[in-house]
């Protein structure tokens, strides 16, 4: 049997993510009542399962001690792709993770997780909110015994690490790639051999060969992991993941007994770390793409318009054939893009007009983030 790689072998550092401090008494006191929370992230890896964590803290902050959880981070209770199976079935209470690991139960959990070309992190937020989204969201989980919420993005995300760098779409063929949800259909159909693995496997499966490229989370999490040491092309935008969100998931009848102030501390605390998580990860993964580039030799590489094109054409073959999955299925699509067309023609003139012009403008004035 081959010895386990430890991912911090390759870059020989760590760092842990502090937990925000909150306490505003709200429950009347009583016996605390224990939770189980089970997490799809490993517990050594940085930022998530302090997420995880941090959503329960606030729990227990918010209730005055009088809900607190035991957490269990992947593989130490249930497989990082079965959580949502435990708290359905009344296993586990709680989870933490994402909801495009339970697309073989129902296509259309990728709408709650990350829609290539989709909605950026607070678009989705608002889909959520004021959209209609948290409803179609509802009935989707509540068929499987689950109230899930948004509990924070990691924000846009990078394209992933490849051998060598993608200048056609003839470049994807026949490698193994790790990339997951309605992206890895995307790139099946542009040739690409996808592999689905959870994040405690990926720098062993990149040293025994079983995948030739990765895609994770983004800059922050992927130099934890040392993929700028075993690939040295990162390509960009994340088309695949362009806010992918982490869900907080409840079983049903437990959320369901919880008192409505109870309940709102549910939402409260997911809600809080939708804020946190995205700006703690901004800083980290800005501070960490220069790190890449001027400590590692990372190439940094945009996909070519062309492969974003046919990317594309493919991307919205795929969500078609989600969407032709059921009757929900079909309704949440409907929903989801005509949301993405409606706040499309805002940032365009917007948020997407001003950052164009930024750069442009740092460019202009030779402004970078890189000089000494």
């Amino acid at each position: 049997m081959s010895k386990k790689i430890d991912r911090r072998q390759v870059l020989g550092t760590a760092a842990t993510a502090g937990a925000a401090a909150l306490a505003t008494p709200a429950i009347a006191q009583g016996a605390p009542r224990k939770l189980s929370l089970v997490t799809s992230w490993p517990r050594d890896s940085l930022i998530l399962p302090q997420s995880a964590e941090r959503v329960a803290q606030t729990i227990t902050q918010l209730t005055n001690g009088q809900i607190e959880f035991e957490i269990f981070h992947s593989g130490e209770k249930v497989d990082p792709f079965e959580v949502q199976d435990a708290v359905g079935s009344g296993a586990a209470d709680c989870y933490h993770s994402v909801e495009q690991y339970f697309i073989k139960k129902h296509p259309a959990f990728v709408f709650f997780s990350a829609v290539p070309f989709g909605l950026v992190a607070h678009e989705m937020s608002g889909w959520l909110k004021f959209g209609g989204g948290q409803e179609f969201w509802d009935e989707l989980s509540g068929a499987f015994g689950v109230r899930a919420l948004m509990a924070g993005s990691p924000g846009a995300q990078m394209g992933g690490w490849f051998p060598k760098p993608i200048t056609t779409t003839k470049d994807f063929e026949g490698v193994r790639f790790r990339v997951q949800g309605a992206a890895g259909q995307v790139y099946a159909a542009a040739g690409v051999d996808t592999v689905n693995l959870p994040g405690a496997q990926l720098v062993e499966a990149l040293f025994g060969g079983e995948i030739q490229a990765v895609e994770w989370v983004g800059p922050y999490l992927d130099l934890d992991y040392g993929f700028v040491k075993l690939l040295p092309h990162y390509m960009y935008p994340g088309w695949h993941d362009p806010g992918g969100i982490r869900s907080f998931g409840i079983n049903a009848a437990l959320f369901a007994e919880l008192s409505p102030t109870e309940q709102s501390v549910f939402e409260l605390a997911a809600a809080r770390e939708n804020t946190l998580l995205e700006a703690e990860l901004n800083k980290l993964n800005g501070e960490s793409v220069v790190s890449m580039k001027r400590e590692y030799g990372a190439q940094v590489h945009k996909f070519p318009d062309d492969v974003l094109k046919e990317l594309f054409r493919l991307s919205t073959e795929t969500l078609d054939e989600t969407a032709a999955h059921d009757d929900l299925a079909r309704r949440i699509h409907e929903s989801y893009f005509a949301y993405r067309d409606t706040v499309t023609e805002y940032a365009a003139v917007s948020s997407s007009a001003y950052l164009e012009a930024r750069n442009t403008a740092l460019a202009l004035n030779k402004v970078s983030r890189y000089d000494d």
